[in-house]
């Protein structure tokens, strides 16, 4: 995993999110003045969503072949996810399975589509073919597993945060290199890619 990320999910945090993004909406006009993070998605949220997410989110990119991205939702009431995922069936032709205990919803595409495998108490979405194997068969290997990670998250001084940004420099290396003139870099004197790699979990 080159990138992980959580963010709380509940009302409460939403509502700040959404004061702050109003208060940047004073300063950059391109922000509108009735922003709320429950319109992204492009559902109603308080009739789709809020029923059964719950108060955490967290996402994973990893590097391979593809850039793939993986995001693990709470989830408090699986009927009602049930629910939900039934209309993404329909809008985004999933094929339904059984999986791991859990429902499984895989892309029709999965050059372009994600996978989705919901269980009691999490909704799991990957993206391309190794999306689809993290959700059908699992991991073998864990964050929770990782000793760097585990390092960085002994040495944060609180027990939680509202939001969570960490960078895995090796493994977002490519990621990095991909975005900037490495080679210019590298003629300054600069050798990014040995310091990323020098680094670890940050």
């Amino acid at each position: 995993v080159a990138v992980f990320g959580a963010i709380r999910a509940d009302d409460d945090y939403i509502n700040t999110l959404n004061n702050v993004a109003a208060q940047v909406g004073q300063q950059v006009p391109m922000v509108p003045a009735d922003f709320d993070l429950r319109d992204v998605l492009g559902v109603n949220f308080d009739e789709s969503i809020r029923p059964w997410l719950g108060d955490n989110a967290a996402f994973g990119v990893r590097y391979g072949a593809t850039e793939e991205l993986f995001i693990a939702l709470d989830v408090t009431d699986r009927d009602a996810a049930t629910v939900f995922m039934g209309g993404l069936t329909a809008s985004e032709d999933l094929t339904e399975s059984e999986a791991r205990g859990g429902t499984l919803y895989t892309a029709s595409n999965l050059d372009f589509g994600s996978s989705y495998l919901l269980l009691d108490e999490v909704l799991l979405v990957g993206t391309g073919q190794a999306g689809l194997t993290w959700l059908s068969q699992g991991v073998t290997e864990t964050l929770s597993a990782d000793a760097g990670f585990g390092e960085v998250l002994t040495r944060l001084p609180e027990e939680s945060y509202n939001a969570m940004l960490m960078l895995n420099a090796p493994a977002a290396a490519p990621l990095i290199l991909e975005e900037i003139d490495a080679e210019a870099l590298l003629s300054a004197g600069i050798d990014l890619e040995t310091a990323l790699n020098g680094f670890g979990w940050q």
